[in-house]
C-alpha cells in the first residue's frame, strides 16, 4: 500500500490560524510541514503554497515507503548530505529525470521523456 502525505485547508470558523494543516501517511498532524505553509502563506499566494505542497508532499511519502531510503534511515531531517541523496535518488527513480554532475560541483537535472511534470515545482520547493 502507497502512504500518502496530505493536507486540509483551515475552515473559516477555526482560530489557530494556520492556512493549511498537513498530515502523514498514518494522519498524524505534521508539524513541521503545517509550519511551513504558514510560513508560505506570509510570503506568497495560498494557492503557490497548495501547489507546492502538491509538489512536495510525494516525496515525504517517497522518504517513508521507499525500501532502500527506510533502510539507509534518510528522512527529511536527515544530515544535509543525506536529503541529498535522498532528492537525487527520488528525481532519479520516482520523477525519472536525470542527474549529471556539473564540472563546476553542482548537480544538472534535466527533464525526460518520462519525467513527471510537477518536477519544475518540486525543484523550486
Amino acid at each position: 500500500m502507497q502512504s500518502r502525505y496530505w493536507f486540509a485547508p483551515r475552515p473559516p470558523d477555526v482560530e489557530h490560524r494556520h492556512p493549511f494543516l498537513v498530515f502523514d501517511s498514518q494522519h498524524r498532524l505534521h508539524f513541521h510541514l503545517t509550519i511551513f505553509s504558514k510560513e508560505a502563506v506570509a510570503k506568497m499566494s495560498e494557492s503557490t503554497v497548495q501547489r507546492y505542497l502538491y509538489a512536495i508532499l510525494p516525496f515525504f511519502a517517497y522518504l517513508d515507503e521507499d525500501t532502500r531510503q527506510r533502510q539507509a534511515q534518510k528522512q527529511w531531517d536527515s544530515p544535509p548530505y543525506h536529503v541529498r541523496q535522498a532528492v537525487h535518488d527520488y528525481l532519479v527513480q520516482h520523477l525519472r529525470c536525470k542527474v549529471q554532475e556539473h564540472r563546476l560541483g553542482f548537480q544538472l537535472v534535466r527533464i525526460t521523456e518520462g519525467t513527471r511534470s510537477s518536477i519544475r515545482v518540486f525543484l523550486l520547493c
